[in-house]
């Protein structure tokens, strides 16, 4: 009985002790200054890291139906590319490719398939075309 009252004071003292005898971080073990251009310079990974237009195409190029996520990254830029070409292409363009994005996105979520997920980025990859050549 007494054990179990006097446990928890000892721990809570061993605890103290250790925090105590542990020297503070050194300037090299702190977080660099340096900016984190890492991701950066990898490039953008995930449809989620993705902020503008430009993002939106360069990244549109890299899915392939061998990511694990890529029924995700169909969708989700595809629905980002609703957004963000609205000011980017002409009322005609937006008009022509909003369409064909949200068959993309509906039938991505759809897909159960390779070959219907093959045909979703065939689709993207189209749609990623005309608005780059709206755009040029």
């Amino acid at each position: 009985m007494k054990f179990t009252r006097f446990a928890p004071i000892v721990l809570a003292a061993t605890l103290l002790v250790g925090c105590a005898a542990t020297p503070p971080a050194t300037e090299s073990a702190s977080p660099s200054s340096a900016p984190s251009s890492a991701t950066a310079d990898a490039g953008i990974t995930s449809s989620s890291k993705v902020k503008t237009l430009d993002e939106a195409l360069e990244f549109a190029a890299t899915i392939g139906p061998d990511m694990s996520s890529a029924k995700y990254e169909v969708v989700n830029t595809s629905s980002k590319l609703i957004v963000l070409s609205a000011d980017a292409v002409s009322p005609e363009v937006y008009a022509e490719i909003v369409p064909a994005l949200e068959t993309i996105v509906a039938d991505a979520k759809a897909s159960t398939t390779r070959d219907e997920l093959v045909t979703q980025i065939e689709a993207l990859e189209a749609v990623v075309a005309t608005i780059e050549a709206a755009r040029a």
